[in-house]
Order: structure tokens, then sequence, then C-alpha cells
């Protein structure tokens, strides 16, 4: 039992880290569409 704990503890983690990379990635998007728009107004 203590074996499947650790292989699911290590799939949560393996998923983790893309959906964090994605995540980062879109909030850098609009960040950077933001600032684009703001350049637009001025």
């Amino acid at each position: 039992m203590e074996q499947d704990e650790r292989i699911m503890s290590v799939n949560a983690d393996i998923v983790a880290l893309p959906a964090g990379i994605v995540t980062a990635g879109y909030m850098d998007e609009l960040n950077n569409s933001k600032k684009n728009k703001d350049d637009t107004r001025e």
C-alpha cells in the first residue's frame, strides 16, 4: 500500500509541474497583452 501512495504522489508532481509552467506562461501572456494595450493608449 505504501508503494501505491508513493506512485500517486510522484504522478501528482509530474502533472503539477507542466500545469505550473503552462499557468506561468499564460500569466506572462496576459501581462504582455496588458502592457501592449497600455502602450497603444499613450
